[in-house]
């Protein structure tokens, strides 16, 4: 039997099955029932997403269906009304709703959920629970993935993660010896994630009882160069080590701000804290404006922090390639000329490769594959060779862990290195001695993050001098003086009496002679 792409649509439900020619089998059919948002405006939405589910299944499925091992196809559901992350949550109904009309005519049927939306609502956490069925959340990640309690039957692949930039804040804390930082943060909303990297932050500082002082400052919606002006010079007074985050026209604002200010030298460290692919675009200098040359001097003082990932560049391009493809003939999708396919796309891929690769040890070796709870707990601490993007590994909670990177920027070639990274492999942060770290310090060491007489000038190092300690110090050298000038004239007077009697010194004593007086005489 033969099984041809299909294209369906069931009201209020969306439907939308494709399949590719496979030869069906009798036996396992693992069924993925993916959840998410249609409208491309996320990163993580079905038509940017789907592409790297179904060039995986082809390649699944020539090997096990083929075999007669198992075959995968992927169910997507969803209705027009789930537009963007707030609407996600509201939608499940949607999940039970086809679980329970179609799920029962097969029974050899795997089910397994994937979530593309936003975070981990507990609605999706409770359906893999109740179901005893894999839950995989492929959307944005929060920590609330990591209690297994809650979500035992729950992984994350997301290719974002927030747990590593705490890591690295922390890490990068303690190796500069820094305590004293500041977090700089747009509050426009246009990106959702420096709202959620305070809301890490706070809690970071709050929990770990750390020693690190952070300073926060919001930056209002589309600030004038004037408030960005007044804002650098109320953060210059308290810290010189400044995280930001942002869009990348705010991000180039501040730092043509801090150079007009003379604020992009080696005292101070200014560092952006971005995710890897934003809707808006990279953190960038140029902007094709009378700022350019500005920002070009500015930005070789701006570090970035960010998750990183390791490619085979020939092979990661021509996957790539494969799902702007798929976009376009199955979802209708056209890539604009300077724009690529997601780590999202991506994470589906890794998605169906994953699954295929455990699922078939599972079977090798006898497990319930069918109890969702035991097939989670063989995601955890798993590292999968996903070929031409690199090793993929999951946490013992659940996670799937990402290298995170500080970058310089190289004023040569005028974008960002990597310089310094965190991996899960090491405890430590590693050097890439290729791109060293430049401080544009006179000794090329990281600064400290106060000034040596303090903020204020009040340190106690450098004072402060006070009118009573200027008069008691000027009483004290008084004193002195005047008990210096005393023992010189006593010394003077006495050296003088001695040496008034050098001229008679062959005169003899009478005693020492022996002469007698009158009165001895008689």
């Amino acid at each position: 039997m033969l099984c041809y792409s299909l294209n369906f649509f069931i009201h209020p439900l969306i439907i939308f099955t494709v399949g590719q020619i496979v030869n069906w089998v009798e036996g396992l059919e693992v069924v993925l029932l993916v959840y998410g948002i249609w409208s491309p405006g996320l990163l993580q939405s079905i038509p940017l997403s789907g592409p790297g589910f179904d060039v995986a299944l082809e390649e699944v499925n020539s090997v096990y269906s083929n075999n007669k091992t198992f075959q995968m196809r992927r169910v997507y559901i969803s209705s027009k009304e789930v537009a963007g992350c707030g609407d996600t949550g509201a939608y499940f109904d949607q999940i039970s709703d086809y679980y329970y009309r179609s799920t029962g005519n097969c029974s050899p049927c795997l089910y397994i959920l994937v979530n593309l939306g936003c975070g981990d609502p507990p609605m999706f956490a409770q359906l893999g629970r109740e179901w005893s069925m894999l839950a995989i959340s492929a959307g944005t990640a929060s920590f609330n993935i990591r209690n297994r309690l809650l979500y035992p039957t729950t992984i994350s692949t997301c290719p974002f993660q927030y747990r590593p930039y705490m890591v690295m804040f922390r890490k990068l804390c303690e190796l500069f010896n820094w305590r004293t930082v500041a977090y700089v943060y747009d509050t426009s909303r246009t990106l959702p994630f420096p709202l959620q990297l305070y809301d890490l932050f706070t809690s970071f500082i709050r929990l770990n009882a750390t020693d690190i002082r952070l300073q926060l400052f919001p930056i209002p919606v589309a600030p004038s160069d004037v408030i960005i002006d007044e804002s650098l010079r109320k953060i210059l007074q308290v810290s010189r080590i400044i995280f930001l985050s942002g869009t990348p026209v705010l991000i180039r604002q501040i730092m043509v701000e801090a150079f007009k200010q003379n604020k992009t030298s080696g005292e101070y460290v200014w560092i952006t804290v971005d995710l890897p692919e934003q809707a808006v675009g990279p953190v960038i200098y140029y902007r094709n404006d009378s700022n350019d040359e500005i920002a070009l001097q500015a930005f070789p003082s701006l570090l970035q922090l960010m998750l990183c990932y390791d490619r085979n560049a020939d092979a990661d391009r021509q996957l790539k390639s494969h799902f702007k493809r798929k976009a376009e003939a199955f979802y209708g999708y056209k890539y604009p000329e300077n724009r690529q396919p997601t780590e999202f796309t991506t994470s589906s891929y890794i998605i169906v490769k994953m699954i295929a690769d455990i699922l078939n040890r599972s079977i090798v070796q006898g497990f319930d594959y069918f109890d969702g709870q035991i097939l989670a707990q063989h995601f955890l601490n798993y590292s999968y060779d996903a070929g031409p993007i690199g090793a993929i590994y999951v946490d013992s909670y659940g996670e799937r862990q990402t290298k995170i990177c500080l970058s310089t920027f190289n004023e040569t070639e005028r974008f960002f290195q990597r310089a310094l990274f965190h991996s899960h492999t090491q405890e430590s942060l590693q050097l890439i001695p290729e791109v060293p770290l430049q401080w544009r310090t006179a000794d090329n060491q990281p600064p400290p993050d106060t000034p040596f007489c303090g903020f204020r000038g009040d340190d106690q190092r450098c004072g402060p001098i006070s009118i009573n300690t200027i008069v008691g110090a000027s009483a004290s050298a008084g004193l002195l003086l005047m008990a210096c000038v005393l023992g010189l004239s006593m010394r003077c007077l006495h050296r003088s009496d001695t040496f008034s009697h050098l001229d008679q010194w062959w005169l003899l004593n009478e005693s020492c002679l022996g002469v007698r007086t009158h009165s001895n005489m008689w």
